[in-house]
């Protein structure tokens, strides 16, 4: 018998062989009957006892019994075998405990089925003589030696994914007894499951030094490996011939969860649309981010810090302004000419690092272009802007981000879309938004955030929301436990740094781990969105207007975008004020006075006079058009278009007067009766 059996024993609880002791030896005959198959031999009951014993802790045995339970008969069996010491009156059953569903039966349904197991040996029925209050009570109890094997049996089967991934999740998991033995072991834990258990669990040392005495070396050796390789989730079949030796499932999940750092289980994930069914050594997503949280440096040490701010945005304008300024045909596939391309994506100023290409770039802005409405291909097979380009340039900096961003969140992942990467690019923008100021070291970002997903699949209802949209969508994929972590690290780290909403840590080439940016903490709604007060720019003479990387300057630097061309960019960035990019940012609708005024706010110096008068010599420089679309009316006499005016329904149709002679109209005269009252005054209306 093991330590934990003799434990429980002490607390309390019905012996298995007291119980069958208690029983009548009629009624012990036909429980013998229904556990042995056959009629008990003409025996003492002292070895009936016995051998009935026997067969009733045989795990084999027991597992062909309970599969004979009704589902009514069986539920009623669980509840009872999480309250304490597999104990309760008929209304425990009923009352509500946290984390567990409520038993949906009646009274009446719930006693039937307690008679039932008492018949088949699986409970006792005393009478509760305590407390005057429940004095003559019945009281049901299954035996601690069939609690425990019971327990043992109905947990892969009844276990959610949640008590697998989650520390809290598998301790809310556990009937009142075995919670009993837990705070034993972890003092401080409450009676019942509260949103603190995972913090209990791991405190005060945290999960390192449990770690470090972890037993036997194998174990060991399959958990590190699971963390440094595997994202926190070991698959039994990667394991090679000589690795799976040291594999016994129930063995390495009890002393696991002994340790209170992980489990082992069976993972069936099919029904939510991943593609997994095998044994799966998990460390719990709490212990995870523990152990991240607990060795993460303050800021790793990197050749560089990329941070690309609004560059983006700033390479989305000049973009439309391509559009705008000349021809960019497009393929019948939407593609834009590779000569086009190359010409285009020479004026881009985002900086290619190990996490973004040229490349990558473009293929945002162009999804973004079509997909928020930006522009189109008319119908001679060239880009043109819409209008929601000019209301969309008009908007602050993080706002456009914050669009580019939404549209991000729901795109395809590499393998098509997907359900999985939508919802766990929201769980890495809640990791970003708990600690701002943190360094997620290579890929750990993506490793808890897989693990806080798989962790709430069904509060998520991710089994009901994948039936629908597999029988909704044609184009529904499934992904394995690995893929789920490599295609989130794979694309989304790169948009984030393309939009601007990460700062990456690069050195030697690669990518030492990423950090919220101050953009980033805009959009997420973590940081007011007003600039930093300072004076971070300088104005030169000969036209150059030079950014210091103090403070939070994106803002300043998107605003200098629309006004001016970036000649460098890194942490001090450039800008070349000009004759075109004056012109171009007035025909834009920009007030060149407002820049002037903002110069003169964020300067260090006055700005200088050549530079205000040429500023302001190129903006008046610039004469505007207006273009009209119409129809013009013209008549030989004055007094016939006053006649033609002065009917009553020429009104909502006429812009304005040209002359005497002629009036422009919205549109053509196609109604019949101001046809025919025109016609009764001998006027009579030709034209193409």
């Amino acid at each position: 018998m093991s330590e934990a059996i003799a434990s429980r024993r002490d607390r309390g609880g019905v012996r298995l062989v007291d119980h069958l002791d208690a029983v009548r030896v009629q009624d012990l005959k036909d429980v013998y009957a229904f556990w042995s198959g056959g009629e008990p031999p003409e025996l003492p009951k002292r070895e009936i006892v016995r051998q009935l014993a026997e067969v009733m802790v045989d795990e084999s045995t027991l597992y062909r019994r309970v599969r004979t339970l009704t589902r009514k008969v069986l539920d009623v069996l669980l509840v009872l075998l999480r309250r304490p010491d597999y104990r309760s009156d008929l209304p425990g059953l009923f009352r509500r405990v946290p984390g567990e569903e409520p038993l949906a039966l009646e009274y009446g349904e719930a006693e039937g089925a307690l008679k039932a197991l008492a018949r088949r040996g699986f409970v006792a029925e005393v009478v509760d003589r305590g407390g005057a209050a429940a004095a003559g009570r019945a009281v049901y109890a299954a035996p601690v030696e069939l609690g425990d094997l019971l327990t043992a049996l109905f947990r892969e089967e009844t276990r959610s994914v949640r008590s697998v991934f989650s520390l809290a999740g598998w301790a809310a998991s556990l009937g009142a007894t075995d919670r009993r033995a837990l705070a034993t072991r972890f003092p401080g834990l409450a009676v019942e499951p509260t949103v603190k258990d995972a913090a209990v669990l791991l405190s005060p040392a945290g999960a390192a030094p449990r770690l470090a005495a972890l037993e036997p070396p194998a174990l060991a050796a399959l958990v590190a490996r699971a963390l440094e390789r595997e994202g926190g989730i070991l698959l039994r079949s990667t394991l090679t011939p000589e690795e799976g030796q040291a594999w016994d499932r129930r063995e390495l999940a009890r002393r696991l969860e002994a340790a209170g750092l992980g489990t082992v289980s069976r993972l069936s994930l099919g029904e939510y649309g991943i593609t997994c069914d095998d044994e799966a050594l998990v460390v719990f997503h709490e212990v995870v981010e523990d152990l991240l949280r607990r060795a993460a440096p303050a800021e790793p040490e990197a050749d560089e810090v990329v941070r690309p701010g609004g560059d983006l945005v700033a390479d989305l304008a000049t973009f439309l302004s391509e559009i705008r300024r000349g021809p960019v045909r497009v393929t019948r596939e939407g593609e834009v000419h590779k000569a086009a391309q190359r010409r285009i994506e020479d004026q881009f100023v985002f900086r290619e690092s190990p996490v973004a290409s040229r490349g990558d770039v473009w293929g945002v802005i162009r999804a973004a272009a079509d997909h928020l409405g930006l522009a189109h291909a008319d119908r001679d097979g060239f880009l043109a802007c819409r209008d929601e380009a000019d209301r969309f340039a008009t908007r602050p900096l993080e706002a456009q981000v914050g669009a580019l961003y939404t549209f991000a969140l729901e795109a395809p992942g590499p393998r098509g879309r997907s359900l999985h990467l939508c919802e766990m690019r929201r769980i890495v923008a809640d990791l970003l938004a708990e600690d701002p100021a943190r360094w997620w070291a290579g890929d750990t970002l993506f490793v808890v955030a897989r693990l806080r997903y798989l962790a709430s699949l069904d509060a998520r209802r991710i089994r009901d929301r994948h039936r629908d949209r597999h029988f909704s969508a044609f184009d529904a994929v499934r992904e394995g436990v690995p893929d789920l972590r490599a295609d989130l690290a794979l694309t989304w780290r790169r948009t984030l740094h393309v939009l601007g909403m990460v700062d990456v840590a690069v050195r030697g080439g690669k990518v030492l781990g990423l950090r919220l940016s101050t953009l980033g903490a805009k959009v997420l709604g973590l940081a007011p969105v007003e600039e930093d007060a300072g004076r971070p720019l300088l104005v030169t003479p000969d036209f150059e207007v030079v950014v210091l990387p103090e403070g939070d300057v994106a803002g300043c630097v998107h605003r200098l975008g629309g006004f001016a061309q970036r000649v460098k960019s890194g942490d001090v960035v450039h800008f070349k004020l000009t004759r075109d990019s004056i012109e171009d940012a007035v025909a834009e609708g920009r007030d060149v006075e407002e820049l002037l005024s903002w110069l003169s706010e964020k300067a260090r110096g006055p700005v200088p006079g050549n530079v205000a008068t040429s500023v302001r010599a190129w903006a008046a420089g610039v004469t505007f058009g207006t273009l009209e679309r119409g129809v013009v009316l013209r008549l030989p006499r004055a007094q016939a278009l006053d006649a033609v005016l002065a009917v009553p329904e020429m009104k909502p149709l006429l812009v304005r007067r040209l002359s005497p002679t002629e009036a422009l109209l919205k549109d053509e005269i196609r109604d019949r009766k101001v046809l025919a009252a025109l016609r009764a005054e001998g006027i009579v209306l030709d034209g193409p």
